[in-house]
């Protein structure tokens, strides 16, 4: 885009924006070439991905993708750092919540299990139910909402078309937006974030420029700066053109 400064740095959410749901295959041809991209860039731009996904599944995308940098799971509970395999729960997350988590994922799991869902595995912190439709998961959500209201731990609930994320109050992506700008190598209006979906609203809001795939949510749309015409791995290799990246 013309009249800017250069975009320094790339944020982008995966199911939704760099992948599909999880119900739905790869752009196996797409994903190669937003690998050859962040290559290319040869260090005037780089990318990062801020996700609900746990740190493992973030290894295996951030290894297909080439990536270097730190990402952001589990919505900015974990850290992971691709360039010496270390993850660590960050220091936001309210021991409260995690007192009493392993309760929580119990009744959680025996409701989704009955409502024909999952929570999905492998997940450190935040609890996240999947595997149907968005029409499936926008109606658990809702019983899940009027559940938590009775749990003594404060928590938050985010409910999208691929996934419900339980979290402890605090933990939101925008944690992403604050860590990548906190030492001033990448300066607010070099950031570019990218999202779809009700999780990635926190990291927009607090982003100079913004951006979605064809399929963001509504309330997504209407924040971005940019919406691209493709949905998914195209749409962010369209907004890398938009931002003359490629």
């Amino acid at each position: 885009m013309t009249g800017m400064a250069p975009i320094r740095w790339v944020l982008s959410d995966v199911d939704g924006c760099v992948t599909p749901g999880s119900r739905e295959p790869w752009d196996v041809a797409a994903l190669g070439e937003l690998a050859a991209a962040v290559a290319a860039a040869g260090g005037r731009w780089g990318f990062s991905l801020c996700t609900g996904r746990p740190a493992a599944y973030v290894e295996a995308l951030a290894s297909l993708l080439g990536l270097c940098s730190a990402c952001f799971c589990e919505n900015g509970a974990v850290l992971y750092e691709p360039a010496t395999q270390r993850q660590r729960v960050t220091a936001s997350v309210d021991p409260a919540f995690m007192a009493v988590r392993a309760n929580l994922y119990e009744t959680v799991s025996q409701m989704a299990e009955e409502a024909g869902l999952f929570v999905e595995p492998g997940k450190q912190v935040i609890i996240t139910v999947a595997g149907g439709e968005p029409e499936a998961h926008f109606a658990f959500g809702e019983q899940l909402r009027q559940w938590l209201r009775g749990v003594a731990v404060p928590t938050q609930l985010y409910v999208g078309p691929h996934a419900i994320d339980v979290c402890p109050v605090g933990i939101t992506k925008r944690r992403a937006v604050e860590w990548l700008l906190a030492d001033g190598e990448v300066p607010a209006d070099g950031l570019l974030v990218v999202g779809d979906s009700h999780n990635d609203l926190p990291m927009l809001e607090v982003a100079v420029h913004k951006a979605c795939p064809a399929n963001g949510l509504p309330a997504v749309k209407a924040l971005a700066d940019y919406i691209s015409p493709a949905p998914y791995t195209r749409g962010i290799l369209d907004i890398l053109d938009r931002f003359g990246l490629r």
